[in-house]
């Protein structure tokens, strides 16, 4: 029986202190709705040896839950949609390559080149994202930190290329249309081969530095884009109360790809490229976008792809706008009237 009475105290006691901790949590936490604006500096982290990320900006707009319980802890969750631009930059890029079959003029097989000036190709996201942050809070400072899981919805790429000379050489007949280091074309349009084949082309071989040639902007393929982003995501925010149950905010945030996106190999893809033959004679040319393109350097076999794979990061100001469920003021007299009638009663049932 002494057994039995002194298990029921235990019992009765561990009772009493889970539903208080329960009770605390709910009916003396602070709960609201949070909407946010953020802006600020985006960079695609480029993996690769021919050029190099170079900062450009994001923007966002936030809706979420927030929760702050008693002891300082806090937890936040919501649904964001993201704007993200970064820039890929090269300079000086030069490749050459032999022409596929199917692109060949009367059995004579191209050998084609290219040297490029500065290249700068533009990359634009657009995407929703899920995050999910615990935090603490001290006063009017809070800081939050947390997966943030996003879906890409739609992405552009443009090119830009301030300078292009490109080459064609027939080794049957030793014939050359351009070369690496003309500045004019050897041959002009409407040439023709020993053979009698016109040569034509709908643009000039030779692009001058006051002619630039401008690509985009084209959706990208989904090959190129990641099914999905993981970030690492942070916030920090002081926020003043602007009523009895609103507050304004101001803060920093930052979002880190942590699984960045690896690009797969294309097949017969360069920078710049021939299009297939029309009437048997080359037509356009084709500029591809560096998240898709190889240098063949001459060696189909041994083609480096330009960009192998690319993270994302972002940084920034944010401003907030919150909507809470009670009044400071109301909040703190729950809270101290909430400790003071627990304790009175789990003295009262302990004293039976």
């Amino acid at each position: 029986m002494i057994l039995t009475k002194h298990t029921n105290v235990w019992q009765r006691g561990l009772f009493i202190a889970f539903f208080a901790v329960a009770f605390s949590l709910t009916s003396s936490a602070q709960h609201a709705f949070e909407l946010a604006l953020r802006g600020g500096t985006s960079m695609y982290t480029y993996q690769s040896d021919y050029g190099n990320g170079v900062p450009n900006y994001n923007a966002g707009i936030d809706l979420s839950y927030k929760y702050r319980s008693p002891y300082y802890i806090a937890f936040k969750m919501g649904v964001a949609a993201d704007f993200s631009q970064s820039l890929f930059k090269a300079n000086n890029l030069n490749d050459s390559y032999v022409v596929p079959p199917d692109m060949e003029i009367d059995g004579h097989r191209m050998d084609v080149g290219y040297n490029l000036g500065t290249l700068r190709e533009t990359h634009q996201q657009i995407y929703v994202s899920v995050p999910v942050q615990l935090g603490f809070y001290v006063e009017n400072f809070s800081f939050f930190v947390g997966p943030k899981i996003s879906l890409p919805l739609y992405a552009t790429y443009a090119q830009r290329i301030d300078y292009a000379n490109l080459w064609v050489h027939y080794p049957q007949t030793n014939i050359s249309i351009g070369s690496p280091e003309a500045t004019v074309n050897d041959l002009k349009d409407g040439s023709v081969l020993p053979d009698g084949t016109p040569v034509a082309w709908n643009t000039p071989l030779q692009v001058g530095n006051k002619e630039l040639t401008e690509v985009g902007p084209q959706n990208m393929k989904q090959e190129l884009l990641p099914k999905f982003w993981l970030f690492i995501s942070a916030s920090a925010n002081y926020e003043f109360m602007v009523g009895k149950r609103s507050s304004l905010g101001i803060g920093v945030y930052a979002d880190y790809s942590i699984l960045n996106h690896e690009i797969e190999q294309t097949k017969n893809v360069s920078l710049l490229t021939l299009s297939s033959t029309k009437d048997k004679i080359p037509v356009d040319r084709v500029y591809s976008s560096v998240l898709e393109a190889n240098l063949a350097n001459g060696n189909i076999s041994g083609k480096r792809q330009v960009v192998k794979q690319y993270g994302l990061f972002n940084c920034g100001i944010n401003l907030t706008y919150s909507f809470w469920s009670s009044s400071v003021d109301e909040m703190k007299l729950k809270a101290t009237q909430k400790r003071y009638n627990r304790i009175c009663h789990c003295m009262g049932m302990f004293g039976r």
